[in-house]
């Protein structure tokens, strides 16, 4: 999925930025029950990919649950579906993948 090349990408900047809160419309607009098994396994596998250049697989798999956790309970799955199509996207959804890579950024140790 495109969407790891984005977590890839915003990885340092969400490590070096502060996190900010979403705001609760944005948030209102989400629903967990929206985001298929497909998309969460398509989505894990994707980044798995990715993060085992710089982790063990466990550690991989354990960051990249984290993150789709993260980011399918504060992205509209619009917006997620817009990212992995490289879409422009709304600058909270931006924010909430910098979030949910800084929440787990610690499964990566």
């Amino acid at each position: 999925m495109k969407t790891v090349f984005l977590i890839t990408a915003i990885t340092g900047i969400a490590l070096t930025t502060g996190c900010s809160v979403m705001s609760e419309a944005f948030n209102e607009g989400v629903n967990q029950a929206d985001y298929t098994e497909t998309m969460k396994a398509a989505y894990t596998k994707s980044c798995v990919t990715g993060a085992e250049k710089n982790v063990t697989p466990d550690e991989a798999r354990k960051y990249c649950e984290c993150t789709f956790e993260r980011i399918s309970s504060t992205v509209p799955v619009g917006e997620f579906v817009k990212l992995d199509n490289s879409e422009a996207v709304k600058e909270e959804t931006t924010t909430a993948f910098k979030v949910a890579i800084t929440q787990c950024g610690g499964n990566l140790k």
